[in-house]
């Protein structure tokens, strides 16, 4: 088989580019959560995590006490966590595309249509297994609006209570995410008591989301994989989930975000191009994948329940 190989570096970053700006249109949840870049060809990834709470840890006396020494005196010995291996698999989540010659070179709307639709299922697959990991992890703790006629400002107040107990000292609950059909109802709900709606401009700037700022915590649009009564909350400075994503050598991903600077959320797809020439008629072939892995190592610092009855 005769190809042109994968030399057409400016076009493949082109169409790299439009395939992550359309995969990341999807995130609504997914850009709430930070990714890290693996070394390229990582198929698992291994991290320690701890069995016990730091908190847990520290109230139940696990840890001891660190107490000040005087001058010349050795250091204590430090009783400490005894940390576990946990392993992820680093999935791969895409396709390949057979284009004709004439589709590639003559009908630039029809490919990037095909190229869309891609992207469209990356994305989306990306968010709904970031909606299951968080809903379905009984690690998570629940807590549910306690009664019909409970406004979303109690419970909010309520819900920062509850976090605080499992989460500790080291994290604040700072977003709530809620489908947009809730996302009216406290709209409403503000209207009613005369409540000015102020955005949270910090997270709106960064993620380009639609923001309201009740007591201190934003509630979000976390897009509509989250059912219309249902909510997760968290602290984005210490997120529950991580984004693992690797690389495969000799593929091409996008350049730049949309503001010319590497967007922190998006995802890392990669794109490669082979054009075959002898056959008929000509084609090529598009592979467009993302390989990436769900890092939960702190669900001790998510909440998630009924934001409204």
């Amino acid at each position: 088989m005769i190809t042109k190989g994968n030399g057409s570096k400016v076009q493949n970053e082109v169409l790299a580019q439009i395939v992550t700006d359309q995969s990341a249109k999807w995130l609504r949840l997914g850009r709430l959560f930070k990714k890290i870049e693996l070394t390229p060809g990582t198929e698992y990834y291994t991290y320690l995590t701890q069995a016990t709470d730091i908190n847990d840890a520290m109230k139940n006396g696990e840890l001891g006490e660190v107490k000040p020494i005087a001058p010349g005196v050795s250091l204590q010995e430090l009783n400490v966590r005894t940390p576990i291996n946990k392993t992820i698999s680093i999935n791969t989540i895409g396709g390949v595309l057979n284009i004709s010659e004439n589709i590639a070179d003559n009908n630039i709307i029809s490919l990037n249509d095909m190229l869309k639709d891609v992207s469209s299922m990356i994305g989306n697959t990306i968010e709904k297994e970031t909606w299951n990991l968080l809903n379905n992890n009984s690690k998570i703790q629940t807590y549910n609006r306690a009664t019909s006629s409970a406004t979303s400002l109690e419970h909010v107040l309520n819900a920062q209570e509850k976090f605080k107990d499992k989460a500790g000292d080291m994290a604040d609950l700072k977003v709530m995410a809620v489908n947009y059909k809730s996302m009216s109802v406290v709209k409403d709900e503000l209207l009613k008591i005369n409540q000015d709606v102020q955005a949270a401009e910090d997270i709106k700037s960064y993620y380009a989301l639609d923001n309201i700022d009740l007591l201190g915590t934003a509630i979000t649009d976390g897009g509509s994989e989250i059912p219309a009564k249902n909510y997760v909350g968290f602290d984005p400075n210490n997120p529950p989930l991580t984004y693992l994503y690797s690389r495969t050598k000799g593929t091409t991903i996008a350049p730049l975000g949309p503001d010319g600077d590497i967007v922190d959320y998006y995802p890392v797809i990669e794109f490669m191009r082979k054009d075959i020439q002898d056959e008929l008629p000509k084609y090529t072939k598009l592979y467009i994948q993302a390989r990436v892995g769900f890092m939960m190592n702190k669900p001790n610092y998510c909440i998630k329940g009924t934001f409204r009855s």
